[in-house]
């Protein structure tokens, strides 16, 4: 509380005693009297205790901020592989030294996309007991892309897969020296936005200039696509062409409560503001498989059939579902007013996701190839393989951001 109120209250606990209880028997002695001073400092002192409601802020704003955000890592297996001509045993049966083949791709255990840029509008106004605010963000579309071919040597190319019937691993080749040549091609991508609109309510300061409570909705989008894909051709002029596609789709819908703090008023200077935003609701996840093998004759004629290798007729499709889920937001800014209507912003932003669908996380490596026309030495299986299995993870984008808001 100010000193102001204090002194009031501290003014009402003596003079109630003093009006509720008879002085005690005794010398007759004045009691003080208390009057306001001429120049009216106790109407003012009065006047701003009752005043003393929650701060409102602007009483509306604009702001364009540029990002540059990271998001999670996606896990992978090992897609493609380059294995040196000398380790190459028994002509391209896929059995192979301990550590021969080398990962190209990805190049590490999970596929890292690194920096995207992208851009956040946000608009609101309030007044002294309610107000609104719309806000969004859109990265960039980033992709991740991989391929090498060869006649075999000094490498060869190769995909990987577990086969079902022996639990070998093995490496399925696209060239291979004195037989065949070829490559392979990897490339993922993905896409993120979102948006919410918000109800704000001033509310008491506390250790802010003003604070704000926030009720709203929510909408959070993420798609990726990852396509893998070998082609191999024999001395003859024959080819063959191996196509993988998987795609998901995340998609987060709910309600919001959350706090907007500021301190660090319309005065010149520099300040902090804060934002705290957490969302439940549901997120529709969203996976399409399909695979194709093309086998093209050396006059050009083609045949194709449905599956590739990793997704095969046992696990192609669409899928669908929706799982409960969390969607949480912190943003911290150092501001710096260049007048009471101008703001310059810069500071960091989290938004986490307690569950997301990746592409790369759906492959399943176990495939029974004795089902897979194109490999010469399968193994001995009946086992319904590759399978489709929901796998999903949490997600997170944070980073850096920088604009300029517009207030009054």
């Amino acid at each position: 509380m100010r000193p102001g109120l204090l002194a009031l209250s501290a003014v009402c606990f003596l003079a109630v005693p003093a009006v509720a209880q008879p002085p005690a028997a005794g010398p007759d002695i004045p009691l003080p009297m208390l009057t306001a001073p001429a120049d009216g400092t106790f109407q003012n002192t009065i006047t701003n205790a009752i005043a003393e409601d929650p701060g409102t802020g602007p009483r509306a704003w604009a702001s364009i901020e540029y990002l540059r955000w990271w998001i999670t890592n996606s896990n992978s297996p090992e897609l493609i592989q380059t294995v040196p001509s000398d380790q190459v045993v028994l002509s391209g049966t896929g059995n192979l030294p301990p550590g021969a083949a080398q990962r190209f791709f990805p190049s590490d255990r999970d596929v890292q996309f690194g920096a995207f840029n992208g851009i956040r509008p946000t608009i609101g106004f309030t007044t002294d007991s309610i107000g609104f605010e719309i806000s969004g963000f859109w990265l960039d579309q980033k992709s991740v892309t991989g391929a090498v071919a060869s006649d075999g040597t000094p490498f060869a190319v190769a995909q990987q897969y577990t086969a079902a019937g022996s639990n070998r691993v093995i490496s399925l080749f696209a060239s291979l020296a004195g037989q065949y040549s070829g490559g392979a091609q990897a490339s993922t991508d993905v896409r993120l936005w979102g948006f919410d609109a918000n109800v704000r309510t001033p509310t008491y300061r506390m250790l802010a200039d003003w604070n704000h409570c926030l009720v709203g909705f929510r909408y959070f989008n993420l798609e990726e696509n990852l396509n893998v894909g070998s082609n191999a051709t024999i001395p003859s002029g024959g080819r063959f062409v191996i196509e993988d596609s998987i795609r998901t789709r995340n998609e987060f819908y709910g309600g919001q409560v959350g706090l907007a703090s500021r301190y660090g008023g319309l005065e010149r200077g520099f300040g902090l503001d804060g934002l705290f935003k957490m969302a439940v609701g549901g997120v529709r996840q969203h996976a399409d498989l399909n695979g194709s093998n093309t086998a093209i004759s050396p006059t050009g004629e083609r045949d194709s059939v449905p599956g590739g290798l990793y997704v095969q007729p046992s696990n192609a499709g669409t899928y669908e579902r929706t799982k409960v889920a969390m969607l949480v937001e912190y943003n911290l800014n150092l501001t710096y007013n260049f007048n009471p209507n101008w703001q310059f912003v810069v500071g960091y932003s989290i938004n986490y996701l307690t569950s997301a669908v990746r592409p790369a996380e759906l492959i399943d490596p176990v495939l029974n190839d004795s089902r897979i026309r194109y490999v010469a030495t399968p193994s001995s299986s009946d086992a319904d393989s590759p399978r489709f299995t929901w796998r999903a993870s949490d997600f997170w984008t944070q980073g850096v951001n920088v604009g300029l808001r517009f207030q009054y």
